[in-house]
């Protein structure tokens, strides 16, 4: 959590960042592939546009979905001569030396509310963890709102909250900030679901997730269609509904179709496999497509298993096996549990948020892990 003092010194070394940027310089992204991922660093774009009338140099995408600067992104920045480096919805902390390396020649903003390893904060990194700006837990506030409310103040960006909600829908806090997607969805005269997921928002959820799926190149092509339908003069209610609806209507629509089905069908296969012990429900499931973190979700809302925490091992034939964990109500810190069981085992990773969390290990590993996750969720059951 946050202290007031603290907050207001980053809040001001922001805006003093954000307003010094000049017309020489060079601006480069590095962003997650997924939807909180995405939704951020669209609204910052878009942003720094409206701000400096300044276009990207740069915007990088991280590989095999590793959520840190990578060695290879060293050089492309320093190559792209870039000034202000920015990075969303990414773990950096995790590999702090690559941060040092890259404040050789950059300055660095990073914006993210995973769990937080490190203070990066110093003369080079603005270091903008949601732990340090939120006053209750930090995973709770994504980075898609946490870039809307720190760019709000400087620039009219209130004609992109709807991407913003997209970004919260996706990271599963629609609970968390449902007045402020609710009056969201009001403004644009969308009807209000029980849950953010089923709302027309929620369909661009869907959307997006389908497209990391099916082909992560589609969500490059796709960051680009965000950002040039949304950048534009017209901001009144009319026309971005109207874009909204052009984004429904856009051919990646075509693609949620098929994800979905692949996903009903292994939600239905785990719900009739669960391995039981107490309020811990685990299946094993074998798909063609990487739907693991969809199908945990997907159960986890059902509210037959809203209090339960929901694990799904996923086995795609290879070396390494992956764990989607889920527990909706939060009584079991899901990037805790997991970061345990990953302990000592060769290759294994893992962490998230509370809510929701995955993991990677080796085949070999398999029943340790599974193992040392029964033996985990009790333990901390119990606390």
């Amino acid at each position: 959590m946050t202290t007031d003092n603290r907050k207001d010194e980053l809040i001001s070394r922001f805006q003093e960042t954000i307003k010094g940027i000049k017309e020489t310089d060079r601006i480069g992204f590095l962003h997650d592939a997924d939807a909180d991922g995405i939704c951020s660093s669209v609204i910052a774009a878009i942003a720094l546009e409206r701000l400096h009338h300044k276009k990207l140099s740069l915007r990088l995408f991280p590989t095999n979905r590793q959520v840190i600067i990578q060695d290879k992104h060293i050089q492309e920045i320093s190559d792209a001569k870039i000034d202000y480096f920015f990075t969303f919805d990414l773990s950096i902390d995790q590999k702090p030396e690559n941060v040092k390396n890259v404040e050789a020649f950059s300055q660095i903003i990073s914006f993210d509310h995973h769990q937080l390893l490190a203070d990066l904060n110093s003369e080079k990194t603005l270091f903008l963890k949601a732990h340090f700006l939120y006053h209750k837990d930090g995973s709770r506030y994504p980075t898609s709102k946490l870039v809307y409310d720190l760019f709000s103040p400087l620039v009219d960006i209130s004609d992109l909250d709807w991407i913003s909600c997209v970004g919260l829908i996706a990271d599963a806090q629609y609970n968390e900030w449902k007045e402020f997607v609710d009056s969201t969805l009001r403004k644009y005269h969308y009807e209000l679901k029980e849950q953010g997921i089923d709302s027309k928002l929620g369909e661009i959820v869907s959307l997006i997730t389908a497209l990391t799926i099916s082909d992560i190149s589609l969500v490059r092509e796709f960051w680009d269609f965000l950002l040039d339908s949304n950048n534009n003069e017209n901001r009144d209610i009319r026309s971005v509904r109207k874009r909204i609806e052009e984004t429904l209507q856009s051919k990646y629509f075509q693609y949620k179709e098929a994800v979905q089905k692949e996903v009903n069908g292994w939600c239905d296969f785990a719900k009739n496999n669960f391995e039981k012990k107490e309020d811990l429900y685990t299946a094993t499931i074998r798909p063609k497509l990487g739907v693991g973190s969809v199908v945990s979700t997907k159960i986890s809302f059902l509210p037959e298993h809203f209090h339960h925490t929901i694990i799904i091992f996923v086995d795609y034939g290879t070396d390494m096996l992956s764990a989607n964990g889920r527990r909706q109500d939060c009584a079991v810190k899901m990037n805790e549990l997991f970061a345990q069981a990953c302990k000592g085992l060769e290759n294994a990773t893992g962490g998230g948020h509370i809510p929701a969390a995955g993991a990677k290990f080796m085949r070999k590993d398999f029943e340790e892990f599974k193992k040392r996750v029964f033996t985990l969720h009790t333990e901390m059951s119990k606390k």
